[in-house]
């Protein structure tokens, strides 16, 4: 969930996080891209990826995996 900024925004970063969560962009160096939604394609692979790391992940216990979108913060400048 992202949260509302009680201060202007100062950078790419901060607009993101002003953005109503499902908008599909990103941050890079500074400047917001938007993005298209993925194909019915993608997402069928995702879904045969997620299984199988989610099964492995059953069996052995040494990370998480989750489903997209999950905004990733690199720094205040990228966002994922």
């Amino acid at each position: 969930m992202r949260k509302a900024l009680l201060r202007r925004p100062e950078t790419a970063v901060d607009v993101f996080k002003l953005l109503p969560e499902g908008v599909l962009c990103q941050v890079i160096d500074n400047t917001i891209y938007m993005s298209p939604a993925p194909s019915f394609e993608h997402q069928k692979v995702i879904a045969k990826i997620m299984f199988g790391i989610l099964g492995f992940l059953d069996k052995n216990p040494v990370g998480e995996c989750v489903a997209s979108p999950v905004d990733v913060f690199l720094d205040q400048y990228n966002a994922y």
